[in-house]
């Protein structure tokens, strides 16, 4: 009786056991049913990135890259709209097939906006649709109606030409001419100089509203492995921006560091034209063009590690480095032939105890070079001031207009890093008997300086204008030199506190009420008096002004500059 007890314990349990597996069986049944025709049912044109860039379409004015430049608020949202970085890569490859041309234009600016190289396997085949896209902005110089971006001068474009953008940027910065060619170089890459370069000119553009941040790129580049991990480090941290006011991937002492672990035989193959890297942006390109970028990155970080060859080279090095200076010696280095005098700077900073005459010669074979008084500065100290001087004071100009040794020498500064070594230099120069003799770009140019190093150049700026003569045409745009530095330098209050205000021309008066109009001490009555008085300045003929009128002007600037 006990064990037939058993048995039917036994037999209910296998049954509920079976009605619980049945009963699964039926729910992964229906399930499985029910995503499978969800999966069948969800097209293209109702995933989610359809559906935005379905709501986009009608929005979107222009797409192009010239659209960047003039771009206003409602092009802003779009563009935006269009880099979510929560679209599907695989969403949108398919989106590259939909009838709609402007719906695969949308879909290629989207992947583009990804900042995957990768993704130029899809994108490239559609350079040859010729379906009309959006159109473009045509480059203006009258400002055009924010509000109204429908209206401007524009011409049209295809769905290909987009395509030819996005995949000519990598092409561009590669160095390769077509896309089959940089494909077979590229398509098995994790990473490449020419794509983080590609990635610091989105995080330099002030017209990209989603640009990335440069800790990003920093980590992307952190990941590559040695010795590219530093060549990349070298190539960026060197590379070219004529604005010396954004912020660079690596400083200094980075890019050092980085130069220093490559060792000293890569460095000295690096300054005879060869690039020890697996990269293809950093390979030995197989044209000669000159256009191929990869000139432009070897002469950036030749000229950095000779400007640091005294931390990177050994003294034996002077000689071969006087050697490469020759051109017939080092016909490679010579396609740039604007750097030339590198090589004995370096050779001149291995060698202190020479580098007066090695810098003597250096001057003799390239005049025009900027770089070698700031070497002789760098090595010698102030013991170079005399040399400096005469370089800069010389009087001959080189080519067309103003431009000579004053603006080179400035422009030479602003772009060397850190420029701010330089500033005891400028402070010497400010300080000179000649510095009457310091023309009008050249001392904007050290305005700027003073500004970015936050100096106190004023005593100069001051004694400089006033010894300045009224500019020949102040009624012109940018051809007034005293001018400009009056009202960029924000001295006008000191200028008016001067003695030799009393003796102020009828231009300099002008100058310098507008330099800070709208700041002076005046009430209104005596605002709207002064304003009578400046309007009566004839700038053509500001020396007709009557003394009666600049006597009153002087009076209400003395009264407008009195402390606040």
């Amino acid at each position: 009786m006990f064990a037939s007890r058993i048995r039917a314990v036994r037999y209910q349990h296998r049954c509920a056991l079976l009605f619980t597996i049945l009963a699964i069986n039926v729910f992964l049944s229906s399930t499985l049913d029910c995503s499978s025709r969800m999966l069948l049912s969800a097209s293209p044109s109702e995933t989610p990135e359809a559906q935005e860039l379905s709501a986009l379409e009608p929005k979107v004015v222009y797409l192009c890259e010239e659209a960047r430049f003039q771009a206003s608020p409602q092009m802003r949202a779009y563009w935006v709209a269009l880099s979510n970085p929560s679209f599907n890569t695989a969403n949108l490859i398919a989106l590259l097939k939909n009838p709609d041309p402007k719906i695969r234009s949308l879909a290629i600016f989207a992947l583009a906006r990804k900042d995957d190289p990768h993704l130029l396997a899809e994108i490239a085949p559609l350079q040859s649709d010729q379906a009309a896209s959006y159109r473009c902005p045509l480059p203006v110089q009258q400002a055009l109606p924010p509000d109204k971006p429908e209206s401007w001068p524009s011409e049209a474009q295809t769905v290909g030409n987009l395509a030819y953008e996005v995949v000519h940027h990598y092409l561009e910065v590669s160095g390769q001419s077509n896309f089959s060619d940089y494909w077979a170089h590229y398509r098995d890459r994790k990473y490449s100089v020419a794509w983080f370069t590609l990635e610091l000119m989105r995080a330099w553009d002030p017209f990209d509203p989603t640009r990335p941040d440069l800790d990003s790129l920093r980590n992307q580049v952190a990941l590559s492995p040695a010795p590219d991990r530093q060549w990349t480090v070298l190539c960026l941290g060197t590379i070219s921006n004529f604005n010396p006011r954004v912020a660079f991937p690596y400083d200094e002492q980075e890019v050092l560091r980085a130069a220093s672990e490559l060792g000293h035989d890569p460095l000295i193959r690096l300054l005879k034209g060869e690039i020890q890297s697996s990269d293809p942006a950093l390979a030995f390109p197989a044209s000669s063009s000159l256009y191929d970028p990869y000139w432009e990155r070897l002469q950036r970080m030749q000229i950095f590690v000779l400007l640091h060859a005294k931390d990177l080279l050994r003294t034996s090095d002077a000689d071969l480095l006087l050697d490469l200076a020759r051109p017939e010696k080092n016909p490679q280095n010579s396609r740039k032939a604007n750097y030339q005098e590198w090589w004995a700077i370096a050779a001149a900073s291995l060698r202190p105890q020479d580098s007066t005459a090695i810098l003597d010669e250096a001057e003799k074979r390239w005049p025009k070079s900027a770089n070698v008084p700031l070497a002789r500065w760098r090595i010698q100290g102030r013991a170079s001031l005399p040399s400096v001087l005469g370089w800069f004071y010389q009087s001959a100009q080189w080519g067309q207009g103003r431009y000579g040794p004053q603006e080179s020498l400035v422009f030479a500064i602003e772009h060397a890093r850190p420029n701010s070594f330089y500033e005891p230099l400028v402070r010497s120069i400010l300080s000179s008997s000649q510095l009457s003799n310091i023309n009008g770009p050249a001392m904007s140019g050290f305005e700027h300086l003073s500004n970015q190093w936050h100096a106190d150049f004023d005593s100069a700026l001051v004694d400089w204008i006033y010894a300045q003569v009224p500019d020949a045409h102040p009624e012109y745009m940018g051809g007034t030199p005293r001018g400009i530095v009056v009202r960029i330098s924000g001295v006008a209050r000191k200028l008016v506190r001067d003695p030799r205000f009393a003796n102020a021309d009828a231009q300099l008066l002008y100058d310098i009420e507008q330099a800070w109009v709208g700041h002076w001490k005046l009430s209104r009555s005596e605002s709207a008096r002064i304003d009578r008085l400046i309007s009566r300045i004839d700038l053509k003929n500001p020396q007709k002004t009557s003394a009666s009128d600049q006597k009153k002007i002087r009076k209400l600037l003395l009264k407008g500059a009195r402390d606040r």
